[in-house]
């Protein structure tokens, strides 16, 4: 969906979104499933099936349309799969406790393929701590340790007393999220721990950890 910032403006708590003054509408293809993470590649919208093994496609250069024969699973291991990203022209498949490599090989009855030769030994604690930038992907792993993927090694990052800090917290690491911050050329992970009521933040460019925190009234 292209997304025309000329023609931007609010109408009946929608956007629109296009030049012919189509506003937001809610996906009623039968076939869509509940998902908690989106990715684009290759004209594919990409989305993992909550709570299933599974991972679906829309049509091609189509958001709007999803076939019940559009689905793969994650065939590595039994537990479920539990985000999707884009890496390297190639697509991780997050699951409880691996992650597997997908590659768009062009087949007419599914685009995308499992390459055997690229699985990644970590899976994704939940589905909103992961994020990219410097050319690779960072996530929370299902052990309570962050990662940068090298490759396809995942490269630990985080440090024994920071995990021994996260295990402390109610829900420990499970309901951490991340994203990326730009300040002053340097480029941050930014990882929130809701039920620590704590952040901790990398610097790419330095490799050091630092927290911060926040004082006065609380953005809405």
């Amino acid at each position: 969906v292209v997304l025309a910032w000329a023609e931007r403006r609010t109408l009946a708590g929608a956007l629109i979104i296009d030049n012919t003054q189509t506003p937001l509408a809610q996906i009623t293809a039968a076939a869509f499933q509940p998902a908690s993470t989106v990715a684009y590649f290759d004209g594919y919208f990409v989305f993992d099936a909550a709570g299933t093994r599974q991972f679906f496609i829309s049509s091609i250069n189509d958001g709007t349309q999803y076939s019940g024969l559009d689905f793969a699973t994650a065939s590595a291991g039994s537990d479920f799969v539990i985000g999707v990203t884009v890496y390297h022209e190639q697509l991780l498949i997050f699951c409880g406790l691996h992650t597997e490599v997908w590659c768009d090989v062009g087949n007419v009855a599914f685009p995308f393929q499992r390459y055997d030769a690229a699985l990644i030994a970590r899976g994704l604690a939940n589905p909103h701590c992961f994020c990219s930038e410097d050319n690779t992907v960072f996530w929370m792993g299902e052990d309570g340790n962050f990662y940068r993927l090298n490759g396809f090694n995942p490269q630990r990052i985080s440090t024994f007393a920071m995990e021994h800090a996260w295990a402390q917290y109610p829900s420990l690491y499970l309901d951490s999220s991340c994203f990326v911050l730009d300040q002053e050329g340097h480029k941050f992970i930014i990882i929130n721990f809701p039920s620590g009521n704590a952040t901790w933040c990398y610097d790419i460019s330095t490799t050091l950890w630092h927290q911060r925190e926040s004082w006065g009234t609380r953005w809405v």
